[in-house]
């Protein structure tokens, strides 16, 4: 099991911005539970990136968090519609389908 902090790390790497400040001790246990790999930039300097488990693990908690949290998916594809809807209409954030006129 990832601790906040390892799980916090794994977000880092996935997201692939600046690594500099990420805790070599996060590193190490994603390193030893295969989610993370490091590729070598320099003689001096390795970077970390995801493993195909690492991508996994990423992935199945994104679904969890859709699961978890209905709304978060709803509000999604209002917002969706809302910037689709064509130009006069408005959407019903009640209804999946309709668009209102203004």
């Amino acid at each position: 099991m990832l601790s906040p902090h390892e799980f916090a790390t794994l977000l880092l790497v996935g997201d692939a911005r600046d690594q500099t400040e990420l805790n070599r001790a996060d590193l190490d246990a994603l390193f030893e539970h295969q989610f993370i790999a490091f590729e070598k930039v320099s003689s001096e300097r390795q970077n970390p990136h995801l493993t195909r488990n690492g991508r996994a693990v990423l992935k199945a908690m994104a679904h969890i968090r859709r699961i978890a949290d209905p709304q978060r998916g709803r509000d999604h594809d209002v917002r969706s519609r809302m910037l689709h809807a064509p130009e006069g209409d408005s959407v019903d954030p009640r209804s999946p389908e309709k668009a209102l006129p203004v």
